[in-house]
């Protein structure tokens, strides 16, 4: 046994405990990884997981288990065995797990087995034998002595014999049959009146079991028995039997022997018309059913209209499920809030021509050099500085670019007195510029709670893995008992995201209650996937099997059955429309032989040439012929010509 490598064993759903148990003895290697499906019959009785744990322990096997549902793997772990949820967890660390838990258990075994035998005290043997019994001490301890010589049981007086008619049926109690002459005369009658057929053998039989059965202490029965046969005690002759002397004195007479002669006639020649008009043979082949291993890469082709054997292509087709997801989150970062400044400019003109400033022109402070930014609301008009009359607009509103207490402007601190603006992308001592008199006020700045990107990821991510759920749900309701979903195959497409506030925002409040401090977002998603059918997977393993048995069914009187178990697929790669992947599964082979074909092969031959034809077919393990009428010998035994009186029937053969 190879102690370094490890063996792997696939389970299907409905092997059973017997094969499993099977499998792991006959493993190659002492540590087995048992692979078993997310519905198996072997995860689904706790019975049979203790039945496997056992057979585990005896065996020099470490086993661990492989099963991705949660309810198999407590049931195992309840039944004293390693199990892990995929084939990457099984390390040296389970490896170790097994042979300590192994190691524990027989320990458990071997200390319960010395408490058993250690509380074990040394029996009394007692020999019996003629005339007085003796108890006789074996092993006994010293403080053990030996009884006293046992007295044989005294027998105890019988019953006086008592004869008891109840509705003329009669109970006889007590005595011994063999004093009791009007009880045998009884029974003697009654069984000549019925003509029951029993012999004197027999009657001696019966005697002797009654005796036996009747607990006759020191009673001779071949006395008995004796003495009935020497009083002619007839009981059950037969009447026939009686008569039989007669009988061989009148068929030694002539007539009889001219009915005899007559018997042999007709039994001969009803003999020969059996034999060429009515005989018949009934021929059953036993066959040997084989099992062969396929493994073959696979190509699924999305854009193939039909089936490629010799490529090993099939025809694939693209499932696609679209759903929408919706949640919601309490934001968690931290941010500022606050009202905007405003204020009053004068706007001043040093152009000939007129100036059109729009709504939203930006404003710069140059007091503070900070260069805090402002914005018109409205458009305005600015006219032309003509005459030496300088253009301007008084009393124009501004209002701060954001919120912020940075955005107060005082005309007085620090000096001059005027606070001066640089309007849009004009020059402030050619063009335009903007000066306010008086100061600007109303901004605000409050700590609050915003939506952070964490926030919105982390809502992001819960719908994401809840849409994808359920998106799997849906594609699967698309799928048939015969299609496959090729795992690996799934593409989730996001169409799109929205929040109903965007990051960095505060979030507004539903009245009081800081609970209502929520966001919600809405996620798009698509998935798409390749499904497969179990029908041309099975095609491409039966093409497979059938050229490989090729040279074995070019008679035209034979064929194979194929049957293919569920397949493994493994492997799978996404290239476009096509998808490969590995298909491992087992193909049952059975002989089919056309048996219409072989009744004409065989008809008219002996049987025992019949038997010969047939058994040189491949897979035929044996054959047997019924012939009828059976008293025909054997060597003479002919297949009738007419086919309708052959019949060929085939079974597996079972060793």
């Amino acid at each position: 046994m190879n102690v370094n490598k490890i063996s792997k064993i696939f389970i299907e759903q409905d092997e059973e405990i017997v094969f499993v148990v099977e499998n792991i003895i006959n493993a190659p290697s002492d540590r087995v990884i048992v692979v078993v499906p997310n519905v198996s019959a072997l995860t689904s009785s706790a019975v049979s997981l203790k039945i496997l744990s056992k057979q585990i322990l005896k065996s020099n096997k470490l086993v661990v288990l492989v099963s991705d549902n949660i309810n198999a793997r407590h049931m195992a772990e309840k039944a004293n065995m390693v199990v892990k949820a995929k084939m990457s967890d099984v390390t040296t660390d389970a490896w170790a797990e097994a042979r300590d838990l192994k190691s524990r258990q027989l320990d458990e075994l071997e200390k319960l087995k010395k408490e058993l035998l250690g509380g074990r005290t040394p029996g009394i043997e007692v020999d019996i034998k003629e005339g007085p019994i003796a108890a006789k001490v074996v092993d006994a301890p010293e403080d053990v002595k030996a009884e006293e010589e046992i007295k044989p049981i005294m027998e105890r007086p019988r019953q006086k014999p008592k004869i008891v008619d109840i509705n003329a049926i009669k109970f006889v109690a007590g005595g011994d049959i063999a004093d009791m002459p009007e009880l045998l005369d009884i029974e003697r009658r009654r069984m000549n009146d019925d003509d029951i057929s029993v012999n004197d053998e027999a009657m001696e039989d019966a005697l002797e079991k009654e005796s036996k059965e009747s607990d006759l202490v020191g009673t001779d029965v071949d006395a008995i028995i004796r003495k009935h046969k020497r009083q002619n005690f007839k009981l059950g002759l037969p009447k026939f039997k009686l008569s039989m002397p007669t009988f061989f004195k009148k068929l030694g007479s002539g007539w009889g022997i001219r009915i005899i002669l007559a018997a042999i006639i007709i039994f001969l020649g009803y003999s020969v018309y059996a034999y060429f008009s009515t005989s018949t043979v009934a021929f059953t082949i036993y066959l040997n059913k084989t099992t062969s291993p396929i493994s073959k890469n696979i190509t699924a082709d999305t854009s193939a209209v039909q089936n490629i054997p010799d490529k090993a292509t099939i025809v694939a087709e693209n499932l696609s499920k679209q759903a929408t997801q919706t949640g919601t989150s309490v934001p968690t970062g931290t941010g500022q809030t606050g009202s905007q400044a405003t204020g009053q400019v004068t706007i001043f003109n040093l152009k000939a021509t007129s100036v059109q400033l729009p709504a939203g022109t930006v404003l710069t402070e140059q007091k503070t050099g900070t260069g805090l930014k402002y914005t018109l609301p409205t458009a305005v008009m600015v006219p032309a500085t003509s005459g030496g009359t300088l253009g301007k607009v008084d009393s124009v509103a501004i209002t701060s670019l954001t919120f912020g207490t940075q955005y107060n402007l005082s005309t007085t601190t620090p000096t001059p007195a005027s606070i001066k603006f640089a309007v849009g992308s004009y020059n402030i001592n050619t063009e335009v510029y903007a000066e306010a008199f008086s100061d600007v006020t109303g901004g605000t700045t409050q700590n609050t709670t915003i939506v952070s990107k964490d926030d919105v990821d982390a809502l992001k991510a819960t719908i994401s893995d809840q849409l994808k759920i359920s998106l799997m749900d849906q594609l699967k309701s698309l799928l048939s008992s015969d299609d496959i979903l090729l795992t690996g195959s799934e593409k989730y497409n996001e169409d799109s995201f929205k929040t109903s506030v965007a990051v960095g925002s505060a979030v507004t409040t539903t009245g009081t209650d800081s609970d209502n401090v929520q966001f919600t977002a809405e996620l798009k998603m698509t998935l798409t996937a390749i499904k497969i059918s179990k029908t041309d997977l099975n095609s491409i393993a039966k093409s497979i099997v059938e050229l490989a048995n090729q040279s074995k069914t070019t008679s035209s009187v034979q064929s194979i059955s194929v049957s293919i178990s569920d397949p493994i697929i493994e492997n799978v790669k996404i290239d476009g429309a096509k998808a490969t992947f590995d298909m491992r599964t087992n193909a049952t082979i059975f002989p089919d032989l056309k048996v219409d074909d072989l009744k004409n092969l065989v008809a008219g031959k002996s049987v025992d040439e019949a038997k010969a034809l047939l058994g040189r077919f491949g897979g035929v393990q044996n054959v047997r012929a019924i012939y009828n009428p059976p008293y025909i010998p054997y060597a003479i035994q002919k297949v009738p010509d007419d086919v309708s009186r052959i019949s060929i029937s085939t079974t597996e053969y079972i060793p």
